[in-house]
């Protein structure tokens, strides 16, 4: 028997999977997944141009290499958790407004 190779993933020189031609990461898949709680139909709604051939191959690589993406997962979001805390932002939505001349306020509304 030969096995038939399935082509939706891909790894960049980082060794990070993506879906191909999509430019989404197996690791996007994986947060809606475990941490959001979607089920694939949702995922499926929420990217429209990913096909369920491709979600289902997302979702099979996960689960082939659930460490590995977390792990990603979890480097990411320390990353930016450091960056937010290096960099806070100061201003609340209303400051801001509040900043704008009067006509860009009239506009928005």
């Amino acid at each position: 028997m030969i096995a038939a190779p399935i082509n939706h993933i891909l790894l960049d020189e980082r060794g990070i999977a993506y879906i191909g031609q999509t430019g989404l990461r197996v690791a996007d898949i994986a947060v809606d997944l475990e941490i959001r709680r979607l089920t694939p139909d949702q995922i499926l709604a929420n990217y429209p141009s990913l096909s369920p051939a491709q979600l289902h191959a997302a979702l099979s690589h996960f689960f082939d290499h659930r460490e590995q993406v977390l792990e990603c997962v979890r480097r990411e979001l320390a990353e930016y958790e450091q960056e937010r805390a290096l960099h806070p932002n100061p201003l609340a939505r209303a400051e801001l407004r509040a900043r704008l001349p009067d006509t860009a306020r009239t506009e928005r509304r």
